[in-house]
């Protein structure tokens, strides 16, 4: 069993192409796979991480164009998210300037919760990061734009064994709920 990034859609193409995967989780529906058949878990909502008494911590939602003015630690440009969030700061008409960069989630929730930066982060990051003390989640709009993330296994018949059985207890979990 191996995990990689989640969205690291390159990599798990190839593993699933030369048997190293069973399936995998990305994203469906931005820079989908080809061959493949495809699982729903949850639609991937996004959020600002930002200091509770800062510039826009008072606010209970905030426009990408004003996350966008704000000195943000992002993703790196090779990860599918950051490819994603740059893709609706365009859709709003904006150009983040990140002042950090980095490719690992961990490390970014690091930086926001002990530097002057905000971050923007998939909400289902929280679950497993929490929100810092002092910091707040504000959920992003305009646009509001989700992403589904999923299971992928290669289009074959039989089915790997483990695939099916993880898709079978899948299918009994509401990721979504949760």
């Amino acid at each position: 069993f191996t995990i990689t990034q989640q969205g690291d859609h390159l990599l798990i193409e190839r593993g699933l192409l030369e048997f190293e995967l069973e399936l995998g989780i990305t994203y469906l529906d931005s820079e989908p796979l080809t061959g493949v058949r495809t699982f729903a878990l949850y639609e991937e909502h996004y959020v600002l991480l930002t200091d509770r008494d800062g510039l826009l911590g008072a606010n209970d939602e905030v426009t990408w164009a004003e996350a966008a003015t704000l000195p943000l630690c992002l993703l790196t440009g090779d990860m599918q998210n950051r490819r994603i969030v740059d893709g609706i700061f365009h859709e709003a008409g904006a150009e983040p300037r990140p002042a950090v960069e980095t490719n690992s989630i961990s490390t970014l929730a690091a930086h926001v919760r002990d530097g002057p930066w905000s971050a923007v982060m998939a909400h289902a990051w929280l679950r497993a990061f929490d929100v810092p003390h002092g910091m707040k989640a504000i959920p992003l709009i305009a646009p509001a734009t989700t992403r589904t993330i999923g299971l992928v296994w290669l289009d074959r018949d039989p089915e790997p064994i483990l695939a099916r059985a993880l898709l079978e207890v899948a299918a009994g979990v509401d990721l979504e709920r949760a």
